[in-house]
């Protein structure tokens, strides 16, 4: 389960893992004062994204990776290993932009690189 809790504020949003046990189980972060993304694609594959907004530093996991979760920075936003769909390489890109406030087009040279 992934945990970004602040005292005294009700939950917003509770979401379910739909990936199979052969997944393996969904990660357990603490996301408490660190930007989280979600990404959910039409087929139900779900995407997390937990980074830290002073490092530029971020973790991101997926069901359909087993929910590793892969090292990526603001100057290395391209998980090394994965092989991922334009949707999932968009989503990543915005988290960076809006985690770091910095233009998508910037985040994007980087990722492509």
């Amino acid at each position: 389960m992934i945990e970004k809790k602040a005292n005294d504020c009700e939950r917003l949003l509770e979401i379910d893992n739909l990936h199979g046990a052969d997944c393996g189980s969904a990660p357990s972060l603490d996301a408490a004062g660190k930007y989280v993304g979600y990404f959910e694609n039409g087929l139900g594959e779900q995407w997390v994204f937990v980074g830290d907004r002073k490092s530029g530093e971020a973790v991101i996991c997926g069901g359909d990776a087993n929910w590793k979760q892969y090292k990526v920075s603001i100057q290395r936003p391209c998980p090394v290993g994965l092989s991922l769909q334009e949707a999932e390489q968009i989503w990543i890109i915005n988290c960076f932009a809006s985690m770091c406030n910095k233009p998508y087009a910037e985040v994007y040279a980087a990722y492509k690189v």
